[in-house]
């Protein structure tokens, strides 16, 4: 059974974990974009995406097996957890090697940056398994706290060196000793330390652990890359200044996945649950899933695709000017990422994570090709499309392997109704677009809204679903 009231606890500290952190970085880029400009801006972008790549890269993707074991047998901890810490140990230590030799492909000025995020990424490594335990055990308030603490004391600090005119390698350096700061206040408290006693280790474990390791392995890879591999390429075959103005757009983007990125953070371990009780529970909460995706997420895509012009410039100065087109093409990432996503958990709940590995090599394989094709024709600009053309390709593969292996009834229905209003609002904003920006969205939303209520896509039955979740958590199942 669901429980409505602690997956809503869970959910707001997600929540404002994910916008705090968001906030906060997307005002720094800001502040880095109007002091440095696009060239500098987008060295900062090219390091700093391999510091988010890379980040869950230490546990070595059993983030997701353990969050799910645990979920279910929260027992284990006492056995799991050390083992998890050995291995994430002493991956990160190995990343961050590989991570500090990789930066001398690139140039002088940006080699120091390379291996200081090298030093965070072993800090990462018994900090992930900390916030896996915590998770699993729906404890999303610490994490959250943690989290944010970090966060703010970062950008602090960087905000704090670029008005200074410290540049890139001081920038990275502060992002080190905060991590390793982040690391001591997850085991400070008794209570994580146990995962710290490498005595606790089993051989037979450990084994368990490396066995399912090449999967989970692959699919974090591949998922990472998908996040980052647009930035890399943008800057092998394009400029520097070109992943400045990607970035520009891109931070954007990323600041509104926040929400998906919160949706399944506090909703997986719940959901992992309801797939192990029922199928019947898992279909009808994916189907609510999307179509409250769809329903909110559409409508603000085309808002945000209207107002990219002018909220880019406001934003970023005239220097970005040609980032608005990619922030256009962009618009639509997050309501697919956050569909992904929602499949995502159906197959990893259900234990299908070889599939999804599939998935993910699949929209790899496609990403790549994109980005090298459109980058060389279209520049900055075809980064973006090849980014949203990707999200497109990912989600209809997983849509398909959820119909043939886990027997999903269709979800036409369900995508037909928010997808025909949220047209209907583009054509109307297109039309009234000539008389005002502000009337045409103005416009556009109430055509939205009344196409939605002429299709019945709210229906009376969500809204009882809904008060009676808030009332009484049995209710919501």
């Amino acid at each position: 059974m669901l429980d409505a009231r602690k997956f809503l606890g869970n959910f707001l500290s997600a929540t404002g974990m994910r916008a705090i952190v968001a906030v906060t970085s997307f005002c720094c880029f800001v502040v880095l974009a109007r002091y440095w400009g696009s060239g500098e801006l987008g060295q900062f972008a090219t390091v700093f995406a391999f510091f988010v790549m890379l980040l869950q890269a230490p546990l070595l993707g059993l983030h997701v097996p353990l969050i799910r074991d645990l979920a279910r047998e929260p027992e284990s901890v006492v056995t799991i957890g050390p083992n998890a810490a050995v291995l994430a140990t002493t991956a990160g230590v190995l990343l961050g090697i590989g991570l500090g030799a990789t930066g001398h492909l690139y140039a002088a000025s940006m080699r120091p940056s390379f291996w200081l995020v090298g030093v965070a990424l072993a800090a990462s490594g018994p900090a992930v398994v900390a916030e896996s335990v915590l998770i699993a055990q729906g404890r999303l308030a610490r994490v959250a706290a943690i989290n944010i603490a970090e966060s703010l004391a970062r950008t602090g600090v960087w905000t704090i060196l670029i008005v200074a005119g410290f540049r890139l390698t001081a920038l990275f350096a502060a992002l080190a000793v905060v991590r390793i700061l982040a690391l001591g206040a997850y085991y400070g408290p008794d209570e994580l330390r146990p995962l710290l006693r490498v005595r606790r280790c089993r051989w037979h474990v450990l084994v368990g652990l490396m066995r399912i390791t090449p999967t989970f392995l692959g699919i974090l890879i591949l998922a990472a890359a998908l996040t980052r591999l647009d930035f890399i390429m943008l800057s092998a075959f394009g400029t520097l200044d070109d992943v400045g103005q990607y970035a520009a757009a891109y931070k954007l983007y990323e600041t509104a996945v926040m929400v998906p990125s919160v949706l399944t953070l506090a909703l997986f371990p719940e959901f992992a649950r309801v797939s192990a009780a029922s199928e019947g529970q898992r279909g009808a909460l994916l189907q609510q899933f999307v179509r409250v995706v769809l329903t909110i997420g559409l409508p603000c895509a085309v808002a945000l695709a209207t107002v990219a012009t002018p909220l880019m410039l406001l934003i970023y100065g005239d220097g970005f000017a040609r980032a608005a087109a990619v922030l256009v093409i962009l618009a639509i990432g997050p309501v697919l990422v956050a569909v992904d996503q929602a499949f995502t958990m159906a197959l990893l709940a259900d234990g299908h994570e070889r599939l999804d590995l599939r998935v993910l090599a699949c929209s790899c394989a496609f990403y790549l090709f994109a980005l090298w094709s459109l980058i060389q024709t279209m520049g900055v600009a075809g980064a973006g499309l090849a980014t949203t053309s990707t999200a497109v390709v990912q989600v209809g593969v997983r849509y398909r392997y959820l119909r043939r292996k886990l027997q999903v009834e269709s979800l036409t229905a369900v995508v037909t109704g928010p997808s025909v209003a949220a047209l209907s609002m583009a054509c109307t904003i297109w039309v009234v677009s000539t008389v005002s920006s502000h009337v045409a969205l103005a416009s556009g939303a109430i055509v939205y809204v009344a196409v939605l209520a002429l299709l019945r896509v709210v229906t009376r039955a969500d809204l009882q679903w809904l008060r009676a979740a808030l009332q009484r958590p049995e209710a919501s199942s």
